[in-house]
């Protein structure tokens, strides 16, 4: 649990690599992972573009969930 006082950013990870394994089904918009980073000083904060490599230490995941939809033909 955070403090109230602590900043907060969120955004999305997507390894494109993985997408021709999946016919391309996870590149979707709001795609991937979303990510809540927070941290007590607002400078610290990263502010990831397109591309850049994050290295994220001390995450915590409750619960993933994965959703691949219906195919039909």
């Amino acid at each position: 649990m955070t403090c109230l006082s602590d900043w907060c950013i969120s955004f999305s990870l997507l390894d494109p690599s993985v997408l021709d394994s999946f016919g391309g089904v996870l590149y979707v918009n709001g795609g991937g992972i979303k990510i809540n980073c927070f941290m007590r000083v607002e400078q610290w904060l990263p502010n990831p573009k397109q591309g850049d490599v994050i290295l994220l230490r001390q995450v915590k995941v409750p619960r993933i969930i994965i959703h691949l939809g219906q195919w039909s033909h």
